[in-house]
């Protein structure tokens, strides 16, 4: 490969390889092992777990725990970030224009897989939503992710009742909110 010079010619000097600095490769994977634990932790117990606990799963010192967060609510957002970040599991897309019965049955099943996944982290919000905006932004947003899985699924209908309201509306005059 060649590599261009200031003056806009060839350079005959091959590109110097990126440099991987070790350290913070090493930090990224203490990090995601502080998390895992957190997260095993969160699966196996009905409480939170202590930054004690987290250490001991992930095998290490409840330093390095504090030294990649400031306290447990910081990692309870990082374990939130964490759980985000990861692909939906089964897209809604492909089921819109399926009859009713089957995207019942298909929200019923994703409904039931998503509480028992995200049961764990919603101790998390129950424990610090109020102490921790972070947190109660990251829950919203969950929230939010939801009803719009529902909008899609369900336009259809949604349609045909925001039709049947303005009806209503404009026949006797009735004003609400849907």
């Amino acid at each position: 490969m060649s590599v261009v010079s200031e003056g806009g010619l060839p350079s005959a000097a091959p590109e110097a390889p990126k440099r991987v600095d070790g350290r913070r490769l090493r930090s990224a994977r203490t990090r995601q092992a502080i998390i895992e634990a957190y997260m095993t932790l969160l699966r196996e117990r009905l409480r939170i777990p202590t930054a004690e606990q987290v250490a001991r799963q992930a095998k290490l010192s409840e330093r390095a725990v504090f030294s990649h967060f400031a306290d447990l609510k910081a990692l309870g957002v990082a374990a939130f970030d964490h759980f985000l970040g990861r692909p939906l599991s089964i897209p809604a897309g492909d089921k819109v224009d399926a009859d009713r019965a089957t995207r019942i049955k298909f929200q019923v099943e994703v409904r039931a897989r998503n509480c028992e996944n995200w049961l764990p982290l919603w101790r998390v919000v129950a424990r610090y939503a109020t102490e921790s905006p972070d947190i109660a932004h990251r829950a919203d947003i969950v929230r939010e992710l939801t009803r719009r899985r529902i909008e899609l699924l369900y336009q259809r209908e949604l349609a045909r009742s925001e039709e049947h309201t303005s009806e209503l509306q404009s026949r006797f005059g009735i004003s609400y909110a849907v």
